[in-house]
């Protein structure tokens, strides 16, 4: 039965952080939904659906964002990285919990990490990274030439601090300019048209982040630098997806992950852009859904028939009445049941050319790096790599 619940997880710091519990609070595992820069938990809209009969699902608004505030203390991702731990602590005190991050919210999972690696392969059994990078964002060429990328990162590390001291006007005219922002930055945000629901909850939640939050966690992300965390996560089953044309934080970031997580499993989602769980729902929820499968199968063993599986073991929601069953139609269910969020108050590195190739692939060697590999968590399912390479297992995700 899904039931929804909001509440607010105060930090150590004073930011109280805006957290919904959704799904089936009955299920014996938590997913909790981290999302990016400038958005808030309206971002996993999409998600609902699909994950919320088969596991408890926790939401929260980062701090600044959505109805969460901004707090006392200076913004990093090793911040952020403690307030998830902080949302962890209140909404799953015991049990198995997968961490599902988007952009900044992959960064937030990767800092929780390096501070608290225990967690990763007891209490933490899965993970999913979406469109996020362990680093470098500094050069990235947001699809403009290099100089021109090297400027606009200059120009926002310049302006932002300065807009930020005029945050009523700059908040008011941002949020009657929402539309046309929108227009502007869409080529960043989506590589193809996307539905009506889909741009609604990024212009809502864009225009509303505020001016001393956006420049309180640009500087943040510039500064992330979390590559040495990426062997915990080897630990437990690992997604990492992203879209072939994300020019916010390209392929090649998540290919990076992939090669330094020794369970990661890496797929490309051809046609896609930054905003991979709002642009390709289906997809993104396949791929959580299987997650979802083998942390299911690795944690228990299959001893009875479950309604919820189908013959090959993949978690699938129940199909009764009233209640779509997976895939869904996106859109229809976006009008038949709103997201409990609608209404509220607001609240140099790789090459622009580097990607990954566009050929389809079923795997990809890359040759041995100097790091070593933590020990294999008893309860991964993925095989080690050759010895003297390494084996990144690799899908692509063609567009419909």
């Amino acid at each position: 039965m899904h039931t929804t619940a909001a509440t607010r997880v105060t930090t150590d710091d004073g930011a109280r952080l805006h957290t919904t519990t959704a799904g089936d609070p009955d299920a014996p595992l938590t997913v909790v939904l981290c999302h990016g820069y400038m958005l808030d938990s309206t971002a996993w809209h999409f998600q609902l659906p699909a994950l919320g009969d088969v596991a408890r699902l926790v939401l929260y608004d980062q701090r600044g964002h959505g109805r969460s505030t901004l707090g006392s203390a200076p913004v990093t991702i090793e911040r952020l990285g403690k307030d998830l731990h902080q949302v962890l602590e209140a909404t799953a005190p015991q049990g198995p919990v997968i961490l599902v991050g988007h952009s900044m919210g992959g960064m937030v999972v990767l800092a929780l990490a390096a501070a608290h690696a225990d967690l990763f392969g007891s209490r933490v059994t899965g993970v999913a990274l979406l469109s996020t990078s362990a680093g470098q964002l500094n050069g990235t060429p947001m699809g403009l030439p290099p100089t021109a990328a090297r400027l606009l990162h200059q120009a926002l590390a310049a302006g932002l601090p300065a807009l930020a001291r005029l945050p009523r006007t700059v908040d008011t005219v941002r949020r009657h300019t929402g539309p046309l922002a929108f227009r502007l930055t869409r080529p960043m945000l989506y590589r193809a048209p996307v539905g009506s629901a889909a741009a609604r909850i990024t212009v809502h939640a864009m225009s509303r982040a505020p001016i001393v939050t956006i420049a309180a966690c640009y500087p943040a992300l510039m500064a992330h630098d979390q590559f040495a965390a990426l062997p915990v996560l080897g630990r437990c089953p690992t997604l990492v997806a992203v879209g072939a044309g994300d020019q916010i934080t390209p392929a090649s970031h998540s290919a990076v992950l992939a090669t330094h997580i020794s369970s990661a499993e890496l797929t490309v989602v051809s046609g896609a852009s930054h905003l991979l769980p709002l642009e390709r729902p289906n997809e993104v929820n396949s791929l959580l859904l299987a997650l979802l499968s083998r942390n299911a199968a690795a944690r228990e063993p299959r001893t009875t028939a479950d309604p919820a599986r189908q013959d090959s073991g993949t978690l699938r929601p129940s199909a009764r009445k009233g209640h779509p069953a997976h895939p869904v139609s996106m859109e229809s269910y976006a009008a038949a049941r709103p997201h409990p969020y609608g209404g509220r108050t607001h609240g140099r590195g790789p090459e622009p050319d580097d990607g990954i190739p566009p050929p389809t692939v079923a795997s990809v060697r890359l040759p041995p790096t100097p790091d070593s590999r933590p020990p294999r968590h008893p309860t991964s399912r993925l095989g080690r790599p050759p010895h003297g390479s390494q084996h990144l297992r690799c899908s692509r995700i063609e567009p419909p």
